[in-house]
């Protein structure tokens, strides 16, 4: 009789379950603000890791840390960030993300170059919309382009004691690894003539690899 009992609860306890619906535990809040505060406290979390997970690779002539309040920024990573990867890897914030052009701002730096990267932030956006990949929600990268003899004259007329910060963008993650080949795990030819350009005028250039991901340094 004690086994029959038995059979009896685990049938029913089985039944429950399968017939139970997870949707309580998994529902989204109907209240747009009820999970605020948590967000705020997960957003602060982020933040801490993000910086300790930066890595200082090299200080040649000590060019960090910064000597004044003005900076030349460069590279696709500046305006088109890369805040997280693929598949579980992305993120998505209420409020949207932060380019390392807009933290330059937002810290207060004067960016000497600010026309050029005013000029390639629009040509990202355009070309962004245009490819229907979601580059802008989704975190896709659209990487740096060879510069102009006009990039070029503004980056004669710039003196050269002011630091240049290069970013280079990637994205990868779930499902999708870096490649051994240009654009991915090494630079593009345009990203290397593009810091060659830079190296060859300004006193200290600084590489930011905006990457979740290993790469190639060798350019170095």
């Amino acid at each position: 009789m004690k086994k029959k009992v038995t059979r009896v609860v685990c049938i029913a306890a089985s039944g429950m379950m399968a017939l139970a619906s997870p949707v309580g535990v998994l529902a989204a809040y109907t209240d747009p603000d009820a999970s605020l505060e948590m967000e705020a406290a997960h957003a602060a979390i982020s933040q801490e890791v993000a910086s300790e997970g930066m890595i200082l690779l090299d200080n040649s002539e000590a060019a960090l840390p910064l000597k004044s309040n003005q900076v030349a920024l460069y590279g696709a990573g500046t305006w088109n960030t890369v805040r997280g990867g693929t598949g579980s890897g992305a993120t998505y914030l209420r409020n949207g993300h932060i380019t390392v052009w807009q933290g330059f701002q937002n810290a207060g730096y004067e960016i000497v170059n600010s026309a050029y990267v005013e000029r390639s932030n629009a040509a990202f956006q355009e070309q962004a919309a245009s490819e229907d990949q979601g580059a802008l929600d989704t975190g896709a990268v659209i990487l740096d382009v060879p510069y102009t003899d006009e990039d070029k004259a503004e980056i004669e007329a710039i003196d050269p004691s002011v630091t240049a910060i290069y970013t280079v963008n990637r994205l990868s993650g779930e499902g999708a690894d870096l490649q051994l080949q240009k654009g991915d795990y090494y630079l593009t030819d345009a990203e290397y003539q593009n810091l060659k350009t830079l190296a060859e005028h300004f006193d200290h250039v600084v590489v930011v690899l905006n990457t979740g991901a290993v790469m190639d340094t060798s350019f170095y």
